[in-house]
C-alpha cells in the first residue's frame, strides 16, 4: 500500500502511476505554498536563517521503509516542482527552486543537502538539492566548485 502524505497525495516507489487530478492540484498548491514561503523568508532573513527556519517547521511524515524509497520519491518531487515552478511569472532560480525542493522533501521527512557551487571566473553561482550525493534537479553546473552544503 503506498504512504500517503499531506492531503493523501501518494508518492511511493509502489504508486508509480500518475496521480489523479485531485492528487496533482494538491501537490501543485503544496509547492507554491513552498515556493511562496522560500520567497517571503529569503525577503526579511538571509539564506542559511531561512534553511533553518523551512527545517524546523516542516511537519514530519513517515516514508516507506523500503530501500532506496527516499531517493524515488525525491525524483518524483523534484519533477513535479520544476514542472509546476517552470511557467511561475516570477523569477525561479535555481536557489528558489532548490529551497521549493528542500521544503517539500523535509516535510516527508527525507533529509536533503542543498549545494551552493560558484565559478570564479566570470563569477557565477549555482544551487542545487543532492540526496544520498545525487543531484535532483536537472540543472547541475560541472564546472562549478563546491562552496556550501547546508
Amino acid at each position: 500500500m503506498p504512504a500517503r502524505y499531506r492531503c493523501d497525495v501518494p508518492v511511493s516507489p509502489n504508486h508509480i502511476d500518475r496521480l489523479g487530478l485531485v492528487q496533482r492540484t494538491l501537490l501543485g498548491a503544496e509547492i507554491l505554498t513552498a515556493y511562496a514561503r522560500v520567497r517571503w523568508l529569503l525577503r526579511s532573513q538571509n539564506a542559511s536563517d531561512a534553511i533553518a527556519s523551512l527545517r524546523a517547521h516542516a511537519r514530519r511524515h513517515a516514508i516507506p521503509d523500503q530501500p532506496g524509497a527516499d531517493l524515488v520519491i525525491a525524483y518524483r518531487l523534484a519533477h513535479a516542482v520544476v514542472v509546476t515552478l517552470t511557467p511561475v511569472p516570477m523569477d525561479a532560480t535555481c536557489l528558489f527552486r532548490s529551497l521549493t525542493l528542500l521544503t517539500v522533501l523535509e516535510r516527508r521527512n527525507i533529509r536533503p543537502k542543498l549545494v551552493i557551487s560558484v565559478r570564479p571566473e566570470p563569477f557565477v553561482a549555482h544551487a542545487w538539492v543532492e540526496l544520498h550525493g545525487a543531484p535532483l534537479l536537472p540543472d547541475v553546473q560541472p564546472d562549478h566548485e563546491r562552496f556550501a552544503e547546508l
